[in-house]
């Protein structure tokens, strides 16, 4: 009868034994989920300000290269016209007026010569030949400066039409460019709301996660689990062998787990493990899944300007963690008065 009840008593220790290693990976699951989902909100939080900021930077640049643009506006003036009239003058002057000239005085001594002839007068010949040279000349100008002056307004016309084109043109960049700066400052604005929501979060997790590691070393403290073996690799191994009896006591538990369980980084070591235990893989799939969810939840309200981070999957995990946590450690602190641990 007493075997039998040392026997009951020692299942129950084991079971005791089992349950609190179990206690503790879950603790530790939360804590690192808890601290994962608090860094990926600061460090979303920082890239959303930083491209926030940098988005606003550029459309600052670009209104102003536009209003600069738009000052430096080329405003057409009467020197405009004189110029293009004094080009194409000069111009046609040269093109034509050389040639006209010749032609004009070649023609004023033919023609002088004929009347000379007919009249028999050299004198009247002279005075008719310089007339008509004179003539011929100023005709010639005259015709040249008309042209040129009707080339010149031409050109001064078509100057008008691309100066005033160019000019709707800048407007209406001009106006565009505002348009996209006003609404970049606004989409600005939002972002830092949906940043400063974030980080506020960000603290209440870390407040959270301080307490739950604060509530987890109480539990260590309770000395059931050596100190080497208080990590994730260890404990996972831990609960495995306890869970598939595969030892009776912690002593058997820590020295099998010296045979299985290279003391390295932990996340190599977590990653050997999920590839020889299936139950450390689905733990740790699960775990990466509730992360991505979280996260996917918290930045979705943060968007939101009616929602409360309160509200959010991550929050009510933190509170779910912490009162946990704080339950689990009274339950094992009064089972280790009533030597629950100890075979």
């Amino acid at each position: 009868m007493g075997e039998l009840i040392a026997k009951e008593q020692n299942l129950a220790k084991k079971e005791a034994l089992g349950n609190y290693v179990h206690d503790m990976v879950d603790m530790e699951v939360r804590a690192f989920s808890l601290k994962k989902n608090m860094e990926d909100c600061r460090k979303e939080a920082d890239e959303a300000e930083k491209k926030a900021k940098r988005d606003l930077e550029k459309a600052r640049r670009d209104k102003e290269s536009a209003e600069k643009a738009a000052r430096e506006t080329v405003k057409l003036k009467y020197n405009g016209l004189i110029d293009s009239l004094i080009t194409n003058i000069i111009a046609t002057i040269l093109v034509l007026g050389i040639p006209g000239g010749f032609g004009g005085w070649f023609l004023g001594i033919i023609l002088s010569g004929v009347i000379g002839k007919l009249t028999g007068e050299e004198d009247l010949n002279v005075i008719l030949r310089n007339n008509c040279i004179i003539g011929m000349i100023v005709f010639v100008v005259m015709i040249l400066v008309t042209i040129g002056v009707c080339m010149g307004l031409a050109d001064y016309k078509k100057d008008v039409e691309r100066t005033k084109e160019r000019n709707e043109k800048i407007q209406k960049e001009v106006k565009e460019v505002i348009k996209r700066y006003i609404e970049t400052e606004k989409k600005t604005g939002e972002t830092m709301v949906y940043v400063q929501k974030l980080r506020f979060h960000a603290n209440d997790l870390e407040r959270d996660l301080a307490e739950l590691h604060q509530n987890l070393q109480k539990n260590y403290a309770l000395n059931v689990i050596p100190p080497d073996y208080r990590r994730w690799e260890c404990l996972l191994w831990i609960d495995y062998a306890f869970r598939n009896d595969q030892v009776d006591t912690m002593r058997e538990a820590t020295l099998e787990c010296d045979k299985h369980v290279m003391h390295g980084e932990t996340m190599t070591a977590l990653q050997e493990l999920a590839a020889s235990i299936r139950s450390v893989a689905v733990l740790l799939e699960n775990m990466n899944n509730r992360i991505s969810a979280m996260n996917a939840n918290l930045f979705q309200i943060a968007q939101t300007q009616d929602s409360l981070l309160s509200e959010t999957e991550s929050a009510r995990y933190a509170m779910e963690s912490v009162s946990r946590s704080n339950e689990k450690l009274a339950y094992y602190e009064d089972l280790k008065r009533q030597g629950a641990f100890y075979l």
